[in-house]
């Protein structure tokens, strides 16, 4: 009898253990749930610069040429295609097209695949673009005149080859603001709106070839 007593006593025991255990995981797995959607909701997925974005190292392997017209000067590697308008400066490794976001094109895949039609689009690139808004008065307002309803927040960022210009990175967007990286640059007078995109490119190379084009960049 005392047995059986015992028995029955270490199932409720292990038992009770058992449910203690299973509630304590299934809250985690609860809170863990709730947790993650509300960071990416503060975020929006957005990533400020890390770490190969902080330093200020140029790129010593690519040969280096310069543009220059009444607006614009800056150094750009030899060979790349450089697109230059009233206000905005667009360049890239190769004179294929580029699909950085959104839907495919129609013929982006082969018919029939999922394999891209590399010899219309690129699978490998660099693509840098600026936009160049004349005039400034402060962030606020820049950014509820031109991004209003997207860029919700943003944050100093100083950039490593450009003390002198006074700098921001968005913190919180809602909608999209395409890039990997994405800031925005004034001279007290003008803004440029820097957005970089690549693919097959190490991040701290790609870096360091913004960092290079940005050095002696005049506006």
């Amino acid at each position: 009898m005392k047995t059986r007593k015992m028995f029955k006593l270490i199932l409720m025991a292990t038992t009770a253990l058992a449910v203690s255990l299973t509630a304590a995981a299934c809250t985690r797995f609860v809170n863990d749930q709730n947790k993650q959607p509300a960071e990416q909701i503060d975020e929006i997925g957005w990533q400020v610069f890390s770490e190969p974005a902080l330093n200020g190292e140029v790129d010593q392997e690519l040969k280096w040429t310069q543009y220059s017209d009444e607006r614009f000067t800056f150094d750009y590697p030899e060979n790349w295609l450089v697109k230059v308008e009233t206000n905005r400066i667009e360049l890239k490794n190769t004179a294929k097209e580029i699909v950085t976001g959104g839907a495919a094109p129609e013929d982006y895949y082969l018919e029939g695949t999922t394999n891209v039609n590399t010899e219309k689009y690129a699978t490998d690139y660099y693509l840098l673009t600026v936009q160049v808004y004349d005039g400034f008065a402060n962030w606020d307002q820049f950014f509820s005149e031109n991004y209003a309803g997207v860029v919700m927040s943003y944050q100093p960022y100083q950039l490593p080859t450009r003390p002198d210009l006074k700098n921001v990175v968005p913190t919180k967007v809602s909608g999209v603001l395409y890039g990997d990286q994405r800031f925005f640059a004034s001279d007290g007078q003008s803004i440029l709106d820097v957005s970089l995109t690549h693919k097959g490119w190490d991040g701290k190379q790609a870096q360091k070839v913004l960092n290079t084009f940005l050095k002696n960049f005049s506006f």
